[in-house]
């Protein structure tokens, strides 16, 4: 002190005090998918940003819960669920990459990120979930065939054709066709439907050409 009249307190923790500056910034964390176009070509990948309105001092680890109706290792490399914003950044990118392309048809699927939270308090998140679609690749081709081409007019002696996708799909697929021959439906076997259904991850439904009428008539095949 430049006054003689004052002396210092012999105890040191009576010499230093602490004031206390309290921040008052305040962020939002969003989260948007500024690629949100992909497909099962390997190098065809989507990405999602996370942004800051405001950067930090510090690293800022950002945690998501992950959705859609794409699928971890499936269809894609499995995401961690956290991404790290470096400190004095205000944006962290999260790559959806090592597409699987699979022999499966299937319609185009997404994968849906929702933010779900931050290990900074001054933080708020924006809970609106941002997505991408991966575009299924793959086409199919459908064919039918006669399996069991003879039959005859006895009760036990029927038909049957096959109808065969080169690919299986992963969902029910309707398949219609048209009835002719001189044979018919009803007058000499049980009426057909006109369609026949694939069920989800098979190549193939059978028709089967049944109730045959044994009438008294001579007539040709």
């Amino acid at each position: 002190s430049d006054n003689s009249d004052i002396t210092l307190d012999t105890t040191p923790a009576n010499l230093t005090d602490t004031v206390i500056i309290s921040d008052n910034d305040v962020a939002t964390v969003s989260i948007s998918a500024n690629d949100d176009a992909a497909s099962e070509t390997a190098t065809d990948n989507g990405q999602f940003t996370v942004t800051l309105t405001k950067a930090s001092d510090t690293d800022t680890v950002i945690s998501y819960s992950i959705g859609g109706s794409a699928t971890g290792t499936d269809d894609y490399a499995a995401l961690t669920g956290s991404v790290t914003i470096l400190a004095n950044q205000l944006t962290a990118t999260i790559d959806v990459n090592g597409m699987v392309d699979d022999a499966l048809l299937e319609g185009d699927e997404t994968v849906e990120l929702t933010l779900t939270g931050s290990d900074n308090s001054d933080i708020t998140l924006n809970a609106t979930p941002a997505n991408l679609i991966i575009t299924d690749n793959d086409v199919a081709t459908v064919s039918i065939s006669a399996n069991d081409p003879m039959a005859s007019e006895t009760a036990t002696d029927n038909g049957q054709f096959t109808v065969t996708l080169t690919k299986a799909s992963d969902t029910d697929t309707v398949i219609s066709y048209s009835i002719g021959g001189s044979a018919d439906g009803t007058d000499d076997y049980t009426a057909l439907t006109g369609s026949v259904t694939i069920l989800a991850n098979q190549l193939a439904a059978t028709i089967d050409v049944s109730g045959m009428v044994d009438d008294a008539l001579l007539e040709g095949n």
